[in-house]
């Protein structure tokens, strides 16, 4: 589930910047579009390119490493694109098909993250005091699944980058004394 919110939160944080985006890239000559997604290098690139192409690759790494777990080739990359995202040139109507698309993936992975998943919005305005009290409410929800308490320390440091190893070492001690 923890993963799962992982891609989920990818998605939300994604969409705002693709939706903002969506008129410009739409309007775009396509010529010009594929150069500058092709080029990927930001020296080539315009600032909405730029952004368009974080953007991308944020929401389509969350749904093909969802979909699959392995490496995504540059063709899988380009299809789940062309399926999802705004492009050069589409229509109306094709853009509110591709919104619907993004839109069915991020409420599927939102509700397959169950309670793991957190909004952006709650991530982002947590108090220091709250992420550690998440941290406390996972070791003790999910720490007997793992062997040794510095695995767990290892999944809450990538979990929660904003405290330290050595905050997260300290809970994970004090509320594990051994194993």
């Amino acid at each position: 589930q923890e993963t799962v919110a992982g891609y989920a939160a990818r998605i939300e944080q994604s969409d705002p910047i693709l939706t903002n985006l969506e008129g410009t890239i739409s309007g775009m000559n396509a010529a010009s579009f594929e150069a500058q997604v092709f080029a990927d290098r930001p020296i080539f690139q315009t600032k909405e390119i730029e952004q368009y192409m974080q953007a991308s690759r944020n929401f389509i790494n969350a749904v093909l490493r969802r979909e699959s777990g392995a490496v995504i080739g540059p063709t899988e990359f380009s299809e789940a694109r062309k399926q999802y995202l705004p492009v050069a040139g589409a229509s109306k109507e094709t853009l509110e098909q591709k919104r619907q698309n993004s839109q069915l993936v991020f409420a599927t992975l939102k509700r397959a993250a169950g309670s793991a998943f957190v909004s952006m919005d709650e991530l982002l305005s947590s108090s220091p005091e709250q992420v550690m009290g998440q941290v406390v409410d996972d070791i003790q929800r999910i720490g007997s699944s793992y062997q040794t308490r510095e695995a767990l320390i290892s999944a809450l440091v990538s979990a929660y980058p904003e405290l330290t190893e050595s905050e997260i070492a300290d809970k994970v001690y004090t509320l594990i004394p051994d194993r």
